[in-house]
């Protein structure tokens, strides 16, 4: 038998790795796999019949002999021949050389029996010398950086190959102990001109790279490193989320295996009869094979649904090599490209600024704009696609392939394009901010798709797929707005708190660079009609913590200063007011058009801008939020004339951040703001929230009693000598919020996440049972409250145990996780088959000592109402 799982008397051991070993009676192997399988296994020495490479032997009347397969160190294959016919069994293997490998060699047989891990053709790997310097370059600029490099890899294989890498690089690593043993063997084997290997036992030294096998991601020795940047090997690098799959920061397309072209290269080189595919994509591998006249069949016997016409046919796919004309969007997006390749923080923010510093005019705020913001709103996924189906003339068969391989827009868009009868021409950006301006323009989904689809037709390829990522906010380069920040101070000579001061003042770093540019970020104040973002509470969970942090802010001062506000269920708003002329802005900084009486009413305002909640209001009492919700979205220009007076509105203010006397009120205490906001005299549709104090727990918990008898979802406590920090959740402000009780509800579907969760099921839609007939009711869909791993635990799961697939991203799977779901209120709806829906649904904990039988029923959710 060759490779079996089980024991046997006497099986063919290909190479060294677990998954292909067991303890045999007796093993044939190649003299550098029986050392191998000696020092990692304890394998007895004469239980192992070594062989070496090219020298045949007989065995029961046929003629074997062994070949390199390339995977690891001492990796073969078995050709088997008798008088009419002979069969190769290549165990794994690859065809590109490797540092630490012997060279592999196919010898012609008329039966090939292949392994097909990567036997889809999307799997290309890249060239291996690209792949070596992005290993060199994490590794170089981690280390420039002050960081620790760790690189997950295989004990046996990869490791070796990752650490001869480094040492041509010149650049020092350690080894775990586990990686350090098979080093040592495969050096007896004379194998990578490996240096002398150093162990990293307790610590890693600094100024030194980590080579560790990827089960120790979750070691101490790691966890212990501080400043680390991690990376994973492995030829799963080209499917999304692998980031995430791996719980690293990079992963690089390292593979012991052999990628798509590698396959047909393996069965052009043995040119066999019959190929019998084997691991991994075999049925998708052997149908391409015969769609090139080779007979081949999956192992497993898995093709029937092909031969009864029920397979979807293979989609063909050739991409086409196409001139790329020089324009500045090949200039964003060669940044963008290099932005996703580098690993260091320090080296994305020189990049950046390098960039910024090469814009001229416009062209500054234009790009931060694109980069920061959303230049398209409303342009979903569905219209990308169909002007991508227009531009390049191909079947939805070929989107619907690429796209659940790649599950990015992006990608997804390039590749297609790749394979288009395309005419590039240079895009400047005024041109593709004359596109962005047309798509918001046009009326129609259709004549948005053409226009799209016409400037697809007039960009190269990796042009185009900036473009998607623009337009779809999926730039996946690891660079948030707060590195963009950076490069804008490090482009001008700038301090970087200086300009974080200003965007938060401004409320956008589209207005902050050109006066970053000009040295002018003095001249920004905060002035009526341009939002900030609001301050934030950070949540606490009683009383007496709540106590224990005023005690701790009042301490300096000698005495508990600690401030109280109910916080009431409503909108967080901020209302603006200048000259007579008023404006209103959600906690996004977006126009809040959706309450017109407000805004007329506040032009009899004093000059002001308050921070607030709008509630509804009516007959002297507070109403609830699904009433307030009726609101939103909705504008007098679409007709609803009369919702105002049938769901009318306060702001109740609690801050206020701009008098015509106080203009400097942001950077003043809240006690002082306080004066500033009771000064103003609120009447009518604006009121001022009621601060009251509290000098222990027993007075805090009576307020949280009072505020949630009220109807309020709890309280807001404040530090009074705080000051006022725009978008930053600190410790100055705390909430104690009101919990209600939870329901242990049942996963019936889950669904692909995004960003970093895209290749993981993510979306949880849950139910409870309904006692009337039994069946499960869908209350709503919860994605917050698991850890990376628990998620990762559950996709494992829930493919394992999937009914149905609904779309591309959505699957139905058996009713057996239980989770236990907290939400702030439940409240009657029409969206769900139950009736009701959860406002802030979230994962309290997967309860594993609960079975379906004991969920909540619908009844008792009913009752919360």
């Amino acid at each position: 038998m060759m490779d079996p799982h089980e024991p046997v008397e006497l099986a063919f051991v290909s190479h060294g790795h677990a998954d292909h070993f067991a303890a045999h009676q007796k093993t044939i192997c190649s003299v550098g796999t029986g050392k191998i399988l000696a020092a990692r296994y304890g394998v007895a020495p004469e239980t192992i019949e070594a062989r070496e490479f090219f020298k045949p032997w007989k065995f029961k009347g046929h003629r074997l002999c062994l070949y390199p397969a390339g995977h690891i160190a001492g990796s073969a294959m078995l050709r088997v021949e008798c008088e009419r016919e002979s069969l190769l069994y290549t165990g794994d293997f690859k065809t590109r050389p490797s540092l630490t490998v012997e060279r592999p060699v196919f010898p012609t047989a008329d039966q090939l029996v292949m392994e097909t891990t990567f036997g889809k053709p999307q799997f290309v790997f890249p060239p291996q010398d690209e792949v070596i310097g992005q290993i060199v370059n994490f590794t170089r600029e981690t280390l420039a950086d002050g960081e620790t490099p760790v690189i997950f890899a295989y004990s046996l294989g990869k490791a070796q190959e990752a650490i001869a890498i480094l040492d041509r690089a010149g650049l020092p690593m350690v080894q775990t102990r586990p990686v350090l043993q098979m080093t040592e063997t495969v050096r007896s084997l004379g194998l990578g001109d490996l240096s002398e290997p150093v162990l990293a036992d307790q610590e890693v030294p600094e100024g030194v790279a980590l080579i560790a096998p990827p089960n120790a991601v979750r070691s101490q020795m790691i966890r212990r490193l501080k400043k680390k940047r991690t990376a994973m090997l492995s030829g799963w690098a080209l499917t999304p989320g692998s980031k995430f799959r791996y719980q690293v920061d990079e992963v690089f397309a390292l593979s012991d295996h052999a990628d798509f072209p590698g396959l047909l290269e393996a069965v052009e080189r043995v040119q066999p009869r019959v190929v019998h595919t084997l691991h991994g994509s075999t049925r998708e591998f052997a149908a391409r094979l015969r769609e090139q006249g080779v007979e081949a069949w999956s192992i497993y016997g898995d093709d029937q649904l092909e031969l009864l016409g029920q397979e979807e046919s293979a989609v063909t796919y050739r991409p086409r090599k196409l001139e790329r004309p020089p324009c500045e969007l090949q200039e964003l997006t060669d940044v963008l490209t290099s932005l996703m390749e580098n690993a260091s923080r320090l080296k994305k923010v020189a990049l950046t600024a390098e960039f910024f510093r090469s814009l001229e005019g416009e062209n500054l705020p234009l790009i931060i704009g694109w980069l920061t913001g959303d230049p398209v709103k409303g342009l979903g996924s569905a219209l990308i696609k169909q002007a991508l189906l227009d531009a390049t003339g191909l079947p939805p068969a070929t989107y619907k392939t690429i796209s659940s391989q790649q599950n990015d827009a992006a990608r997804t868009g390039r590749l297609l394009l790749e394979a288009a009868d395309l005419a590039p021409m240079p895009q400047d950006f005024r041109e593709v901010k004359e596109l962005f301006e047309d798509l918001k323009k046009a009326d129609a989904g259709l004549s948005r798709a053409q226009r799209l689809a016409e400037m697809f037709r007039e960009c190269h390829p990796q042009e185009g797929e900036t473009l998607i990522r623009l337009l779809s906010g999926g730039l996946r380069i690891g660079a948030k707005e707060g590195i963009f920040e950076e490069a804008v101070a490090e482009a001008f000579g700038q301090e970087a708190s200086q300009v974080r001061q200003a965007v938060m003042l401004s409320g956008s770093l589209v207005a902050t660079a050109p006066l970053a540019r000009s040295g002018e970020l003095e001249n920004i104040q905060l002035s009526p009609g341009s939002p900030v973002k609001a301050m934030l509470a950070s949540p606490t969970e009683t009383a007496a913590d709540l106590y224990a942090w005023a005690v701790k802010a009042g301490a300096e001062e000698g005495e508990v200063n600690l401030w109280l506000e109910e916080k009431f269920d409503g909108i967080r708003a901020q209302l603006h007011v200048e000259g007579g002329q008023a404006s209103l802005f959600s906690r996004d900084l977006k126009p809040l058009e959706e309450f017109p009486e407000l805004i007329d009413a506040a032009q009899r305002l004093p000059d002001c801008i308050l921070d607030g909640e709008i509630i509804a209001y009516a007959e002297g009492k507070k109403l609830t939020f699904f009433d307030l919700q009726k609101r939103l979205g909705r504008k007098q220009a679409q007709g609803d004339l009369f919702l105002g007076a049938s769901v009318p509105v306060q702001l109740i203010a609690f801050d206020c951040l701009y008098t015509a006397r106080e203009t400097d009120l942001i950077h003043r205490p809240l006690r002082e703001r306080r004066v500033a906001l009771e000064g103003l005299g609120l009447f009518g549709a604006f009121q001022t929230l009621e601060v009251r104090t509290a000098e222990n727990v027993e007075t805090i918990e009576e307020h949280f009693k009072t505020a949630m008898a009220a109807g309020q979802e709890g309280l807001i406590a404040k530090d009074p000598s705080s000051l006022y920090r725009p978008g930053r959740r600190g410790q100055a402000w705390k909430k104690l919020k009101g919990v209600m009780p939870t329901l242990d509800c049942v996963v019936i579907a889950a669904q692909q996440g995004h960003g970093k969760r895209a290749g993981v099921l993510s979306d949880y839609t849950f139910a409870v049972r309904d006692l009337r007939d039994g069946t499960l009711k869908t209350l709503g869909k919860a994605y917050s409250g698991l850890t990376d791993l628990e998620i990762e635990d559950l996709t494992e799961h829930f493919q394992r145990t999937t009914i149905q697939k609904r779309g591309a991203r959505v699957v139905e799977v058996e009713p057996q996780i239980v989770l236990e779901i907290a939400f702030d209120k439940i409240r009657p709806s029409k969206r769900h088959d139950s009736g009701l829906a959860l406002r802030f649904p979230r994962i309290k904990a997967i309860r594993k000592d609960k079975s379906l039988e004991e969920i909540d029923t619908l009844q008792t959710a009913e009752q919360l109402l």
